[in-house]
């Protein structure tokens, strides 16, 4: 990337880039001196992350930090403060502080109900110096973009926290460009006007423990779910992407081979003293004795131990006794107790496999590679040697936008050219444009494929399954609807990407997520039936609950018209079958057998005007108005069908003689 020739002499990165607060602010701030413990200064923005003793960020707001060590009184305090709205906070401040002292956090509130961090003194430099790191790679990426698009100005979008140091850093380096913060679900799915990149500088597992990009309170989240929001938030940023759009990832590295063994020789005692209290406090493979400067230990542990979690300066002062590190040799040190607090913080997992297989979804890779920067590499080489081995850092991706195969204005127009849609998109019911709803029509033909459907009679379910088990009975497009019965598995799993956890409501629409599913690999003549069935194949489904009359079918026989005799009765036994499935998903109720006689009745309906070109549907229904007994007979069918209540079809004089509670009953008619 860019060189820092490049970047600007004008830099908001120094050491008071935190904005320290000053003893003689504490007053008017509300904040309480008893609060701040020794070797920290409160400051009014702090680093992205730092890890605690206990685990998760130690600026975290105790959501997931800890959380199920929490009394149910403590849990819900927290859970009703927000930075946003002090108010909350402002009456219970020392309880708050208290709890967060107990869960090894740096974020404190004042008695003005404000919260303030606590930086610890050895993170300064180092948090700033990976700050600019990721400041200068991000420069260069910026630039090459503005290159390739030949553009002035860029709409930027920054999926981080707004306290986040990079954003003041970038904003004086790029004054002509604006950075959007997208720190919340609401910014994310209400931000108005194309971005022109995207860029997440931290980890993407660590981002869904965003608090405002949070599911809820807890912290036994599965790493099912994890991925799950993983790819709802990128999926997020993908579409507000414009069609030449890039993301651009930078994040500390995990650790690849973590349980290899290297060897690792420090160049001075103070650093060899510095691991060895390293592996005193925090829990170990082994209990290294320093005799020399040369330690064998793995690699997780070496990359702790240059990224090591948060310890209380009085933890360390009680284990110390008080005294300095400098002023102790590696005897003393090797004699201290073991304090074994851990050092997993859940994280641990092959970075570069994870984020090619999420971010691969949404954008091609330009490139997925690891950076040391000439200052860290110079830092190291002072502090250590390795051999052949070079610890991990950051880990930076940058992809470009994927172009959609098919669009869903692609599909609505093949779908309305198809003649199978069984109702216009406006008068869909909420309840079938769902995932709850494809998947249940696509449950329903398995059973009746594998024999599983119960309560059906015999005779109805053979004739129902022919084009299941027979390609000669088979229309082309019912090829398309098994290869979907074959995913339903990944139908169910993108459910929870694009919904997970019902983050955006209990129904998952299907409709507007076609073109997401494009993404995951779903082609376009499955999409295509994934919209029939949301519509409905024919109107079939809608006839046989009265809500339509038999000349709806007209498209549907007019299109077999134009097929071989063949063809057209394959066309029509899948509109049977997928209406059938259909009725059943909608009603979540198995069909009963005087419904299933009225369907295969307009199959058989639907046959004759196909295969007798001189009859059409206006001849047929006064056909079956003089078979019933005339208008009055056909109407009262319909409202049966209407209210369901197919058994009385053929005898609804009886209902005549029925007493008036039975009549309500059968009505479901509640009179309050």
């Amino acid at each position: 990337m860019a060189g820092t020739d490049s970047i600007p002499q004008e830099s908001f990165l120094k050491e008071d880039s935190f904005g320290f607060i000053k003893a003689e602010d504490f007053e008017s701030l509300g904040i309480d001196a008893s609060d701040i413990p020794p070797g920290t200064f409160p400051a009014h923005k702090h680093p992205s992350r730092l890890l605690s003793r206990f685990g998760g960020n130690a600026y975290g707001f105790g959501f997931f930090e800890a959380y199920d060590r929490l009394s149910p009184k403590d849990q819900t305090l927290l859970q009703s403060i927000s930075p946003g709205k002090p108010e909350y906070a402002k009456p219970f401040y020392k309880d708050i502080n208290r709890i967060y002292e107990n869960m090894g956090l740096l974020i404190r509130f004042s008695s003005l109900g404000k919260p303030y961090y606590l930086i610890p003194v050895h993170t300064v430099s180092r948090s700033l110096s990976t700050v600019r790191n990721k400041a200068d790679e991000i420069t260069g990426v910026i630039h090459a973009h503005r290159k390739k698009t030949l553009k002035e100005s860029l709409r930027i979008g920054f999926l981080t926290h707004s306290d986040d140091l990079l954003i003041p850093e970038l904003s004086l380096r790029f004054k002509e460009h604006q950075f959007i913060i997208l720190d919340s679900f609401g910014k994310l799915s209400s931000l108005q006007g194309p971005l022109d990149m995207v860029i997440l500088p931290r980890e993407l597992r660590e981002l869904v423990f965003t608090e405002q990009l949070s599911p809820e309170a807890r912290k036994d989240i599965s790493k099912r779910q994890l991925e799950s929001y993983a790819y709802y938030i990128i999926g997020k940023a993908y579409s507000l992407l414009k069609p030449e759009g890039e993301i651009f990832v930078i994040a500390s590295r995990l650790p690849v081979e973590a349980h290899r063994e290297i060897r690792v020789r420090f160049h001075t005692e103070e650093e060899a003293k510095n691991f060895v209290l390293f592996s005193h406090i925090f829990k170990t493979e082994r209990r290294y004795q320093a005799k020399a400067k040369s330690f064998t230990l793995s690699v997780f542990e070496f990359h702790k131990y240059l990224n090591p979690p948060y310890v209380e300066k009085e933890v360390l002062d009680s284990l110390l006794g008080h005294r300095s590190v400098e002023d102790m040799s590696l005897r003393e040190i090797n004699q201290l107790p073991y304090l074994h607090f851990s050092l997993d913080d859940g994280l641990s997992y092959n970075q570069e496999k994870v984020w090619t297989k999420i971010l691969s979804v949404f954008f091609s890779k330009i490139f997925l590679k690891p950076l040391i920067p000439d200052s860290v590499k110079s830092d190291w080489k002072k502090r250590f040697s390795t051999g052949k081995y070079t610890p991990d850092y950051l880990l930076t991706y940058l992809g470009q936008k994927k172009s959609l195969r098919v669009t869903t204005e692609d599909l609505k127009r093949e779908v309305a050219d198809s003649r199978l849609a069984g109702c216009p998109l406006a008068l869909l019911a909420d309840y079938r444009d769902s995932f709850d709803y494809v998947l249940s029509t696509l449950q329903v033909l398995k059973k009746i494929k594998t024999m599983s459907f119960e309560g059906v009679p015999e005779l109805f379910m053979e004739r129902l399954r022919e084009p299941l088990e027979s390609k000669r009975r088979r229309y082309g497009a019912l090829n398309h609807v098994l290869k979907l019965m074959s995913k339903l598995h990944h139908l169910e799993r993108i459910r929870t990407c694009v919904n997970p956890e019902g983050v955006e409501g209990s129904r998952t629409p299907v409709l507007k997520h076609l073109e997401t599913l494009c993404l995951f690999g779903f082609p376009q003549e499955e999409l295509k039936e994934i919209f029939l069935i949301v519509l409905g194949h024919s109107s079939l489904g809608r006839i046989l609950s009265g809500k339509m009359n038999e000349k709806a079918l007209k498209p549907v026989s007019d299109l077999a018209r134009t097929l071989d005799p063949q063809e057209a009765l394959n066309l029509l036994r899948y509109c049977r079958l997928m209406s059938m499935a259909e009725t059943v998903a909608s009603r979540r109720t198995e069909l009963k057998q005087e419904e299933l006689s009225e369907l295969f009745d307009l199959y058989e309906s639907m046959v004759r005007v196909v295969t007798n070109r001189e009859l059409d549907w206006d001849r047929l229904l006064d056909e079956k108005i003089i078979a019933v007994g005339g208008i009055r007979p056909m109407a009262i069918r319909k409202v049966l069908k209407m209210m369901n209540q197919f058994r009385f079809l053929n005898q609804w004089p009886e209902l005549k003689d029925k007493g008036e509670m039975e009549k309500e009953t059968l009505a479901d008619y509640d009179p309050e």
